[in-house]
């Protein structure tokens, strides 16, 4: 009977200890099991690109980045060797904790010199915890949309620190037991928002002024700038609309999950914005929301048809009047934008975009050999 009672004990303290390694083990595991699950689910953002580039524009535009097959191109920014030591970074930070949980459990000897984590204030722990889960929502979330990246891993690996040390400094400021809940909360907001929230404070404290005469972001002046789409194209390094309006919008749909005509329309928007900034508000309200849009009007006061030009010329003086700025101003900005090479590049992009299809077998078979990296497409192919 006494037997049995041992055995049945030893049995508990074997499943016990399993179950507590196998935790510890899904921990730590998941970031590399999420990115690894997140290749898997990258062929169909490889098909879509491969039908991108049929485009003779496009095609045209990657011949740029050297002779590379569109697969190769495709690898170039979708490489699993750079999340390789974020993964480990973050890893390697919630090891020790995960190894001190282990401890309690098991009493062992062989990871003994991490019962001093046993000790740790429960503030950094309950930071640590939020850093933990907030940095998973957020990687699963671009799991999700097909839009995760090294950055994202090495933002994960910032927070957990951030959790681990902010929760702690922050709940000296905060009487028991709401500690627990400000440290947890210094976890789980986004970064740039404890950064601002522990800036204001300083400076009020401190009486700091504010010397920084830098330009905030303008990308919320733009349509369809949600925070997930600014706070995405921060981490690209565009952070306003000048920044945008020249940003290569083909190596930017390789790195982002922002659809291809969603990049192209913003960066369209933006070539408009920085000419008439605050102002666009008004062009809008006239049609005018890009700058394709606007530069069509030189396409009809270069028509032959007397009627196309008599609505070019109302557009303007209606534009001129908006602005309140003088005709020829209005004319020459646009004349400005019809030979800025970033606008007639987008033009070219949303031609090919909106369902451009050879015209026939022969350009058909021109655009698979160029893509095959077998020729170049003259002129007079174009033509």
């Amino acid at each position: 009977m006494v037997v049995g009672t041992k055995g049945t004990a030893r049995m508990n303290m074997i499943i016990s200890h399993a179950l507590t390694l196998l935790g510890a083990a899904i921990a730590a595991g998941t970031y590399a099991w999420i990115c690894g699950a997140y290749f898997l689910v990258l062929r169909q953002k490889r098909m879509d690109f491969t039908n991108l580039v049929r485009g003779e524009t496009i095609a045209n535009h990657v011949e740029t980045f050297g002779k590379l097959s569109p697969n190769e191109l495709f690898l170039r920014y979708h490489n699993a060797k750079p999340f390789v030591t974020p993964i480990l970074l973050c890893i390697l930070t919630i090891l020790p904790f995960l190894a001190g949980v282990i401890y309690q459990s098991w009493n062992a000897d062989l990871i003994a010199p991490f019962v001093a984590l046993s000790d740790v204030p429960d503030p950094a722990l309950a930071g640590l915890a939020g850093a933990y889960i907030w940095s998973h929502y957020d990687i699963i979330r671009r799991y999700t949309v097909v839009d995760l990246s090294p950055t994202a891993y090495y933002l994960s690996w910032l927070r957990l620190l951030v959790g681990l040390i902010g929760g702690q400094i922050a709940s000296f400021a905060v009487a028991k037991p709401l500690d627990i809940l400000v440290a947890f909360g210094i976890g789980v907001f986004p970064l740039d928002v404890v950064r601002t929230a522990m800036e204001a404070r300083l400076r009020s404290q401190y009486n700091i002024q504010d010397q920084d005469q830098a330009e905030g972001s303008t990308l919320h002046k733009l349509q369809g700038m949600t925070r997930l789409v600014i706070d995405r194209l921060s981490e690209e390094g565009i952070q306003s609309v000048q920044q945008l309006a020249y940003a290569n919008p083909v190596r930017l749909w390789f790195r982002t999950n922002i659809e291809w005509t969603v990049i192209l329309d913003v960066i369209d928007q933006s070539l408009l914005y920085i000419y008439v900034e605050d102002r666009i508000g008004k062009m809008r309200e006239l049609g005018f929301r890009s700058a394709t849009e606007f530069t069509h009007l030189g396409a009809m006061l270069g028509g032959n048809e007397s009627y196309q030009k008599g609505i070019a010329w109302d557009c303007l003086n209606e534009i001129a009047n908006a602005l309140d700025i003088p005709l020829p101003t209005v004319r020459r900005l646009l004349e400005t934008l019809i030979h800025d090479p970033q606008v007639e590049f987008v033009w070219s992009l949303i031609s090919d975009a909106h369902a451009r299809k050879p015209k026939s077998p022969e350009e058909a078979a021109t655009v698979e050999k160029k893509l095959r990296g077998e020729g170049r497409v003259t002129g007079q192919e174009r033509g």
